[in-house]
């Protein structure tokens, strides 16, 4: 009975998602991506290059495919790498920062690909954090970047947890809104 509204909420959250079908993505000149908190609007040009490459500027993202393609690529594969390289990156990055604030230190950090989970904090002190949040705002990132710092040293949801939590991010209550409301669309965004 002490569970029941977070049990009811996961089976929402579950039901939603698995009614939810992944869209198969089309990714051409002029398709948009949430980068960062941001649509951003992928502008794909053929250049004197042997391989795709990829770079973000402040409103789009530039794709170049090489000239003598033969047939159009299948973008979604190196969309989805290149968004895993930054992720793992600025991720990477923000639980540095933050475990420094915090002055707690965990052992590994890796990227998930969860479809239910933002993240995770083993008792082992590893950390995983998944690869979608790159689509998310910073504030989202540093959101979940805390939650999973703060099981260093509550490796539960008590109180305790969520005032440490709080101490370093006074509204976890709308960022977990947040993440809810973006859940579906962004964990079927490459059709998996």
């Amino acid at each position: 009975q002490r569970k029941r509204r977070w049990i009811q909420n996961q089976i929402a959250l579950y039901r939603q998602q698995n009614l939810t079908k992944p869209i198969p993505q089309h990714w051409e000149n002029g398709s948009t991506l949430p980068y960062l908190g941001k649509d951003i609007t992928l502008v794909i040009e053929t250049a004197a290059t042997r391989r795709i490459t990829i770079h973000a500027e402040t409103d789009r993202l530039c794709i170049r495919i090489p000239a003598t393609a033969t047939q159009p690529p299948e973008l979604g594969t190196h969309l989805k790498k290149w968004l895993k390289t930054q992720a793992h990156t600025l991720l990477a990055q923000r639980l540095e920062y933050y475990a420094a604030q915090m002055n707690v230190s965990y052992d590994t950090f890796r990227l998930s690909g969860a479809r239910t989970r933002w993240g995770s904090c083993s008792a082992k002190r590893h950390i995983r954090l998944n690869w979608r949040l790159i689509h998310c705002d910073i504030t989202l990132i540093d959101y979940v970047a805390i939650h999973e710092l703060a099981h260093l040293t509550e490796m539960n949801h008590s109180p305790r947890f969520w005032a440490i939590v709080r101490q370093w991010y006074p509204t976890p209550e709308q960022a977990r809104q947040r993440l809810r409301e973006q859940s579906a669309r962004l964990f079927n965004l490459f059709g998996e």
